[in-house]
């Protein structure tokens, strides 16, 4: 299932620039997309769910937690901003924050330390085909 949630204004702005760039954007918002899906499925996987962590609905505590650490690893690992981040879960660039100031904080416990480095270090080693 992809979950391509594009927000009117992404569109509405992509639509109004030139085929080359609008090809260009519409490039980075799908790797965008396939690198949240990515975290979401490494981060579920890890924690033992097997429900779509980029669904639109909160879903249980469990998955509302795994989605905020897949939201904190895609802009983390993948260095990619909180706004790119926000778009690719189809959430508000706060949600986004939020989740990235909860994992920090929870971080302080070092066994949970470093489960997320595990995590940003799967992130990492994914071997990229480039054509």
């Amino acid at each position: 299932m992809n979950n391509c949630n594009l927000n009117i204004s992404d569109y509405e702005t992509i639509k109004t620039r030139n085929p080359q760039d609008r090809n260009n954007e519409v490039k980075k918002l799908l790797t965008d997309l396939s690198k949240a899906r990515l975290a979401c499925e490494i981060t579920g996987f890890a924690l033992g769910l097997n429900d779509d962590l980029l669904s639109p609905t909160r879903g249980s505590p469990q998955n509302a937690f795994a989605r905020q650490l897949a939201m904190y690893i895609t802009h983390v690992g993948f260095g990619i901003s909180v706004s790119r981040v926000a778009t690719a879960f189809a959430r508000d660039r706060s949600t986004i924050t939020h989740a990235c100031h909860l994992i920090e904080d929870k971080r302080d416990d070092n066994e949970f330390d470093m489960f997320v480095d595990r995590l940003e270090e799967c992130i990492n080693n994914v071997p990229i085909f480039s054509n």
